[in-house]
């Protein structure tokens, strides 16, 4: 990934989705109809400032990949930054957009049923996917499981609601609520593991049939229902996540378990838009800030080890990360790293930005 190329996209309309949260739909001139070519699942970088800072921020695209323009939507954070800026936003004014990315995708390979499982703003790159696989082929089923903590503040209600009219018979929705109570009990609460065991037992959810599984929310659902999903008899392949975090989190660090070296700093080669340049990259430094001091501007969003937009590869040297919540098993075998996550294991590490 070499640097990122941003383009001025027009606002055609904004929109309240609940009151908590701004849908944006962004108008993609014909000129530039390839370079906003995306599949559904993947997201946008949108670079923007306010005040004196310039900023970075991941959304997921939550329009159908048929649609003429770009959609995204934002769930405000209380004192997010991004989320006071596009209050400030009207129709006409332009956003400085990235192209599509990311890996959360449905696979080449042929599918024909999808279980899809979000929590509150999760449903973002979910509801992508459910309109244009259903869209896609008229034979295609999607199940749905959509928690949130009560009906007013579920995103995309109205989207849903128009799947179920449009595809009676091949969109099947459960909606979980936490703070709101319902007469069947099994859908009051969040999705976990005995909810999953429930619908496999009534064969609402058959493993034999489900080609893939789509599970986007909070960490710790991710990660239990992933395993769960996995223990009743579904391919690890099979099951993707993605993990939504808010944009005023501060970065994580992780211990890390494995790898020593004693040297005091390390010699980083980066090699970005063709051009080879270091860094002196000192133990437990950030290589993300430490290239930006050196005049290397380095793309990223999150600095968490979610949105994958900083990846590069590893083409000599040692390396570990502190985390990671987006490199799938064959992109680490292939050596692919997350740099906002990079720990050096030795005096001279290299990494591509371009050829991944």
């Amino acid at each position: 990934m070499a640097s990122e190329e941003f383009f001025k996209l027009g606002i055609q309309s904004l929109s309240n989705d609940t009151r908590d949260s701004t849908r944006v739909s962004l108008k993609v001139p014909p000129k530039n109809r390839g370079d906003f070519l995306f599949r559904p699942g993947q997201y946008i970088n949108i670079k923007f400032h306010k005040g004196d800072c310039s900023y970075l921020r991941t959304y997921s695209i939550c329009s159908s990949d048929t649609g003429e323009n770009l959609e995204f939507a934002a769930k405000h954070i209380e004192n997010g930054v991004f989320s006071e800026y596009i209050k400030e936003k009207k129709i006409g004014d332009t956003l400085s957009i990235s192209r599509p990315a990311g890996h959360f995708v449905v696979s080449e390979i042929k599918s024909s049923c999808l279980l899809l499982i979000a929590a509150g703003s999760g449903i973002t790159p979910i509801i992508s996917i459910a309109k244009s696989f259903l869209e896609s082929n008229q034979r295609n089923k999607v199940i749905l499981l959509f928690c949130n903590k009560k009906y007013e503040t579920m995103m995309f209600r109205e989207d849903v609601q128009d799947l179920k009219d449009s595809y009676i018979s091949r969109f099947l929705v459960f909606n979980f609520f936490t703070q709101e109570y319902q007469e069947t009990e099994f859908l009051n609460g969040r999705i976990n593991a005995s909810k999953i065991e429930f619908l496999i037992e009534k064969k609402i959810i058959n493993v034999g049939h489900i080609d893939e599984v789509f599970i986007c929310g909070p960490l710790d659902m991710t990660k239990i229902l992933a395993q769960t999903l996995e223990r009743v008899g579904f391919k690890k392949y099979q099951v993707r996540s993605e993990i939504f975090f808010a944009e005023n989190r501060a970065p994580i660090r992780a211990e890390l378990t494995s790898g020593h070296y004693t040297g005091e700093s390390s010699v980083i080669e980066i090699r970005l838009d063709g051009v080879r340049k270091f860094v002196s990259l000192a133990q437990g430094g950030d290589l993300i800030d430490s290239a930006k001091a050196a005049g290397i501007i380095l793309p990223f969003a999150c600095k968490n080890g979610m949105c994958a937009t900083c990846r590069c590869k590893v083409l000599s040297g040692k390396v570990q990360m502190h985390q990671n919540f987006s490199l799938e098993d064959w992109e680490l075998k292939k050596g692919y790293i997350l740099s906002c996550q990079l720990q050096a294991i030795d005096d001279k590490v290299i990494l591509d930005f371009d050829n991944i």
